[in-house]
């Protein structure tokens, strides 16, 4: 007697076909090669009877393990693990009085865990704005914290002053160890 998480049914037939992808590509000459070999998920296609007074039972069951898309094990001639419900169609006739025929489809799942979680944000967007109040009229406060420049190949002090819109007299005065002539990339210089 086979068993699916537990649930006894007699299996008349199990066919487990092993099958993989063989992609292939198309040559100016001859026949398409095929550079790699992909393996496709298990299969496994079971053709059995469930009888006896609690078969509706076993069968809503099934059915529901197919619905949740509960990971099943399977226990019979051959073992599968980690399978998913794909289908079961019954078949309900005179010859059974009390249970059904069926055939039940599993394939096998690939589980993905989460390694790093998400930090919660109560805004998730990161986009909150301040609370709004009538507090007359402010004034901005003004950044004065100093600007450094990182040389990249082709600048110059007469570059980086039309880029921070400053002078080359001011940058070459916050910078009094640093000869313009002599810039090497990746050096810091500081332009405000």
């Amino acid at each position: 007697m086979a068993a699916l998480n537990g649930i006894e049914i007699h299996v008349v037939e199990e066919r487990v076909p092993f099958e993989v992808q063989i992609p292939t590509r198309p040559v100016e000459k001859g026949k398409d090669i095929a550079d790699h070999v992909k393996r496709t998920a298990r299969r496994l296609s079971l053709t059995g009877e469930v009888v006896g007074p609690d078969a509706g039972d076993k069968r809503i069951q099934i059915w529901a393990m197919a619905e949740r898309g509960d990971l099943v094990v399977y226990d019979g001639r051959n073992a599968a693990y980690t399978m998913l419900i794909k289908s079961m169609p019954t078949e309900h006739d005179y010859k059974i009085a009390n249970g059904f025929r069926f055939t039940l489809e599993l394939e096998e799942a690939r589980i993905v865990t989460v390694t790093q979680s998400v930090p919660e944000s109560t805004d998730p967007t990161g986009t909150a704005a301040a609370a709004t109040g009538n507090q007359g009229m402010q004034q901005l406060e003004q950044k004065t914290g100093e600007v450094y420049a990182t040389i990249k190949s082709g600048d110059s002090f007469w570059r980086l002053a039309g880029t921070f819109k400053t002078t080359t007299a001011a940058i070459q005065a916050l910078n009094p160890g640093v000869d313009p002539r002599k810039l090497q990339v990746g050096q810091k210089v500081r332009v405000v």
